[in-house]
């Protein structure tokens, strides 16, 4: 009979020991609990951030542009096409409007015609000039020679100075239809006007 109760306790020894290598006096983890490790950064800098109050506000101001010109002529004429409107944009160098030229055209034409003349009175009075000087000047030695009577020799002197004069007449002649015409076909660059730079009409007024 004890050998009986030996058996049954070196049994329930034998399944403890058993049992207890399985781990089942373990603590058992359930599905979800195992949380990932923690690792350590170093390193990172954290500041206070101070948040302000949004507020919308709404500004009126006025767009000005970076360059701005006002095309004009410098004198009054008949405008006989108007190639833009306001509002449109153009670039540097397109036409804007055409004034009436024919005019001034014509008045080059009769400058030009006028120069031509003046041109030739001055040849004319150049090769009287260089008669009257030379003569003037031979009759010069021939007084000093009183070879001839001063009389004479005023007359030739006058005729020289008159000569003089005349040529000084007939230069002044050709620089004054110059002048003119320099200052005619000034005023032809203006017949028409074009953009002095790529803008947008902002305005277009016609006196």
């Amino acid at each position: 009979m004890k050998a009986y109760w030996k058996y049954i306790a070196f049994a329930g020894l034998m399944l403890i020991v058993l049992l207890w290598i399985s781990g089942f006096f373990k603590h058992k983890i359930e599905s979800g609990e195992v949380k990932p490790a923690v690792k350590k950064v170093s390193g990172l800098k954290f500041e206070k951030v101070e948040i302000r109050e949004i507020t919308e506000e709404s500004y009126v101001g006025i767009i000005e542009p970076q360059e701005r010109a006002e095309i004009a002529t410098p004198f009054s004429g008949k405008v006989i096409d108007i190639k833009v409107k306001e509002g449109d944009c153009v670039k540097k160098g397109v036409l804007l409007l055409k004034i009436e030229g024919e005019e001034l055209e014509s008045t080059i034409k009769a400058l030009e015609f006028q120069i031509r003349e003046a041109e030739a009175e001055y040849r004319r009075a150049l090769a009287q000039y260089e008669v009257a000087k030379k003569t003037f000047e031979r009759y010069s030695r021939l007084l000093k020679e009183e070879a001839v009577t001063p009389q004479e020799y005023d007359e030739i002197k006058g005729q020289f100075e008159a000569s003089k004069e005349a040529l000084q007449r007939a230069k002044a002649a050709i620089e004054r239809a110059r002048a003119q015409k320099r200052a005619i076909t000034s005023r032809i660059q203006y017949v028409n006007l074009t953009s002095p730079f790529e803008a947008c009409v902002i305005e277009k007024k016609l006196i």
